[in-house]
């Protein structure tokens, strides 16, 4: 798949290119979040290097993806600066991914 570190999209299915489109774009984070029964219920808190942000949740959605079937809950947010994010939940790995 790889040579020489450069990608050739032509030899990659649908699937591994969605797959590494989302991993260019996101980046794993630390989230403090209201775990409710089921877990990353919501984001309370994005944790970065040196700071913690407190955020409300905006808007929020479920995608899923068919191939896969892997969940994934997406969350629009707002700090008290009006800064917004865009992150997501993985409902497989319960990891907390932002959007760069």
């Amino acid at each position: 798949m790889r040579d020489n570190n450069i990608f050739n999209l032509q030899q990659l299915s649908i699937c591994e290119t969605h797959k590494l489109i989302i991993e260019i774009m996101y980046r794993k984070i630390r989230v403090y979040e209201y775990g409710g029964f089921k877990g990353g219920e919501r984001p309370l808190r994005l944790l970065f290097e040196d700071e913690t942000v407190e955020v409300e949740v905006v808007d929020r959605w479920i995608e899923e993806d068919l191939h896969t079937r892997k969940r994934r809950r997406y969350f629009r947010l707002k700090d008290s600066l009006r800064r917004e994010y865009l992150v997501y939940y993985d409902e497989k790995t319960h990891e907390w991914y932002i959007k760069l």
